[in-house]
């Protein structure tokens, strides 16, 4: 996201019956981010004619008014609001040609949304092949998870307890955690965007889209793999290998644990027929080792 500070004039304290300064407001590009910084004294007014006719949605941040567009876009106006939270009498709203109004009245006038908290903001990008990715969000903050620049990749969700596991073609995966409660139920204070336009509130992307609770399908320990046992602190894994893929020249397993980032690697293996692979996983996945035997 591109941020840009627009400064609108030097903070004075101007006479009586001065001029106010005129900051006119633009639509800006797509995704980007502007702020104007007005000053607490200087009688300033702001101009929306010019986007009068677009869809603005207006948020009360601290002492912020923030001006969101169906672009993504946005103008944060600082300040607006004192330290209580009253628009400041300094200011003044022009919606129209020759229609201006005090700040108060404008806040009276059109809704404003109370927000105490910035949202963050969290693009998923597509990871590597086979690499494993995890993203925390926390339970407090305001997020976005914003999945526009995989909207066109073919996605498969898995739902895991509290985290939410977005599966790519090329076998890699994000975790999201916290997605859900431990109840299962999407956390309210996370918002997807699913295009520019349309950002839906967790519990109406969960419904929209399909999710699965199968975790078989995401990505396991390599070729051949028919199942894993816990041992212990330890996870140890058995292996009945296809007899098309004995005696390889460079064989060998390699386990990326689910939600989680790094792999770990068995090394080349020379196996052949009626052999027994053991291949264990320890925590400090570098450490982890293979074994031929039979």
């Amino acid at each position: 996201m591109d941020a840009r500070i627009a400064q609108a004039g030097p903070s004075v304290t101007t006479g009586s019956g001065a001029a106010p300064r005129v900051v006119k407001v633009v639509k800006p590009a797509a995704d980007q981010a502007v702020t104007l910084e007005l000053g607490y004294t200087q009688s300033a007014k702001l101009d929306l004619t010019g986007v009068a006719d677009e869809k603005m949605k207006f948020v009360h941040v601290g002492e912020k008014l923030t001006i969101l567009f169906d672009n993504g876009g946005s103008v944060t106006v600082h300040p607006f609001f004192d330290s209580m939270g009253h628009p400041l009498q300094n200011l003044s709203v022009e919606m129209a040609p020759g229609q201006g109004m005090p700040s108060a009245q404008f806040a009276a006038t059109f809704p404003i949304t109370e927000d105490s908290a910035t949202t963050r903001i969290v693009k998923v990008v597509k990871p590597g092949d086979e690499e494993a990715v995890t993203i925390e969000l926390g339970y407090d903050q305001k997020v976005k998870l914003d999945l526009t620049g995989v909207a066109d990749e073919k996605l498969t969700l898995v739902h895991i307890g509290e985290k939410l596991i977005i599966l790519f073609e090329n076998q890699s995966t994000v975790t999201i955690h916290p997605f859900f409660d431990s109840m299962g139920v999407p956390l309210s204070n996370i918002s997807v965007g699913v295009s520019p336009t349309n950002v839906l509130p967790s519990g109406d992307f969960a419904s929209t889209v399909t999710i699965s609770t199968d975790q078989s399908i995401l990505p396991t320990a390599g070729p051949g793999n028919a199942g894993t046992e816990k041992s212990g602190a330890n996870s140890t894994a058995r292996f009945a290998l296809n007899p098309t893929i004995t005696n390889a020249a460079d064989f060998r397993l390699v386990a990326t644990p689910i939600g989680g980032n790094g792999r770990a690697s068995s090394g080349p293996l020379l196996v052949g027929p009626g052999r027994t692979v053991k291949f264990t996983i320890t925590p400090s996945l570098a450490q982890s080792h293979a074994e031929v035997s039979g």
